[in-house]
């Protein structure tokens, strides 16, 4: 088997010199110098430790011998894998976070569809507007792929409740919309004991909720319906941590009706602790441009 030129195809070729220890070949008609392409790094392992691994530019120009231009130039070429997963029944986890805070031109939103059973992310949503139509479009869309989705697990959007499916809110959002608005270190007692109750949340059943909530209404109602000289409310605040925890008390302990079918997270700490990750990949190419960006986080989730 004789060596070709890669540019011309072209049978006179002969050894050139060795380059870092790799033998490379130059072409007597067009005079053209290559590498022997077995011994070449691949592109997709060069994506992948530039995803996963979190390699820069620079440290993968260094590992492999080239330069920063040339590894960019690969890592465009490449596009990401698409991973094939049989559809089953699942319960599905979605949430959403946003980049770009910088530059409003190339900030959006990066929508997560993921999998409780199989721990993998079945659909991922790059827009650059949050609306409430394109996630019931995205959740027909996985429905139309034979996904049979059990139930739903978020952050509270009230129109979740309107498809059709048990909604499961999550706990951790719940504590932080009452820390909102009591703050992590209240200094009245009233505010104090509704702190303890929110954060009792993930630890006591449903009824035992409702028992403590009824009670400190009853020991605080004068002072949560305390008004002044203007006949406005006095203690906003503290009655919205309070109306947000009864108002959606029936979403908070959904996994308690379906505890004996099948298991529902109370939390959407999968995802979160996903897009922790990537938060730090996307930080350490804090200056990549939009496209870019897209594309390295595409690859990310895909994984």
């Amino acid at each position: 088997m004789k060596k070709r030129c890669k540019k011309c195809g072209s049978i006179n070729v002969k050894k050139d010199w060795n380059k870092r220890w790799k033998q490379r070949y130059k072409c007597k008609d067009c005079w053209y110098v290559f590498q022997n392409s077995s011994r070449e790094k691949g592109k997709w392992e060069i994506r992948e430790e530039y995803s996963i691994w979190k390699q820069t530019y620079e440290q993968l120009g260094e590992k492999y011998w080239k330069s920063k231009r040339t590894i960019s130039r690969e890592l465009d070429k490449t596009k990401p894998k698409k991973a094939e997963i049989k559809p089953i029944a699942t319960v599905l986890i979605i949430d959403t976070t946003y980049f770009g805070k910088r530059w409003k031109d190339s900030s959006f939103w990066v929508m997560n569809f993921r999998s409780y059973e199989l721990k993998k992310n079945l659909l991922r949503k790059i827009v650059e507007k949050e609306e409430k139509i394109k996630y019931k479009e995205w959740i027909e869309e996985l429905e139309k792929k034979w996904w049979e989705i059990l139930a739903i697990v978020s952050d509270w959007r009230w129109w979740m409740r309107d498809l059709g499916k048990p909604f499961q809110l999550c706990k951790f959002h719940q504590i932080k919309t009452v820390t909102k608005y009591i703050t992590r270190h209240p200094t009245t007692e009233a505010w104090k004991e509704l702190r303890e109750i929110s954060l009792l949340l993930c630890k006591i059943r449903k009824d035992t909720v409702e028992e403590r909530l009824n009670s400190w209404y009853y020991r605080y109602k004068d002072f949560l319906n305390e008004k002044n000289d203007e006949w406005m409310l006095i203690h906003l605040r503290v009655r919205n941590a309070y109306l947000s925890i009864k108002r959606n008390l029936e979403y908070l302990y959904t996994f308690e009706k379906y505890r004996w079918k099948f298991e529902i997270p109370t939390t959407t700490n999968s995802i979160e602790s996903i897009f922790s990750h990537l938060k730090e990949k996307v930080w350490l190419h804090r200056w990549l441009k939009k496209e870019r960006k897209v594309k390295l986080i595409n690859e990310f989730l895909s994984k």
